[in-house]
């Protein structure tokens, strides 16, 4: 898979959790999740950036925490899944990932002067396209409740054909964001267990804040 996607995670991911945000959206456009942290529903983000009403169809799943090792990167803590580890770590930016899988989790936290000013779709729109993804490869999938607090989700499939799951916040002065990516082709990892493995983790994940 292409490691260096993590480059990219510093200018443009997402933000995860601890802080309360309104995404500005109609309610039958999204919802939120409960505690099992998985959206029900979302709608698709066009060309215009505007999204359309209609559903991702991902269903609500149980979730089993993850119970591996304990990452702390500033004033972001959360466990990965067994069997994985921190391949780099340089302040807020953490590469997981296990031996010999083609799955990824990147998570950054850095400082933002924009704690507030944007709406979930609006934050989730910028951190896309920092991150060098087309808006029109943007689907918008719904808003997860991670450690108390609102978080956008994103997904879509980004360079190399790899499927991206994004997610992330602003609050107090932070922007936090987490990305599962699964990689192209022979590497890649079935729908369910992407989004299985980043609810496990975002399920022990305390936020900023």
């Amino acid at each position: 898979m292409l490691r260096g996607l993590g480059i990219l995670a510093v200018g443009g991911a997402l933000v995860l959790g601890g802080c309360a945000a309104d995404d500005g959206a109609d309610p039958s456009a999204s919802s939120t999740a409960g505690a099992s942290g998985t959206p029900s529903e979302g709608a698709s983000e066009g060309a215009s950036g505007s999204p359309a009403d209609t559903p991702t169809g991902e269903a609500e799943q149980d979730v089993v925490p993850a119970s591996g090792p304990r990452v702390e990167s500033e004033d972001l803590a959360y466990n990965l899944p067994e069997g994985w580890e921190v391949r780099s770590q340089n302040g807020g930016l953490v590469l997981a990932y296990p031996e010999g899988s083609g799955l990824d989790l990147i998570s950054t936290l850095t400082i933002t002067d924009l704690d507030g000013s944007l709406t979930l779709r609006e934050a989730a729109r910028d951190d896309w396209a920092a991150a060098g993804h087309r808006a029109a490869d943007l689907t918008w999938v719904g808003t997860v409740e991670v450690d108390g607090q609102e978080m956008y989700h994103v997904t879509g499939t980004v360079s190399r054909n790899e499927e991206l799951e994004l997610y992330g916040c602003r609050c107090d002065g932070r922007k936090v964001t987490v990305e599962v990516v699964s990689g192209p082709d022979e590497e890649r990892y079935p729908d369910e267990e992407r989004l299985a493995t980043a609810a496990s983790v975002l399920a022990t994940m305390d936020l900023p804040g």
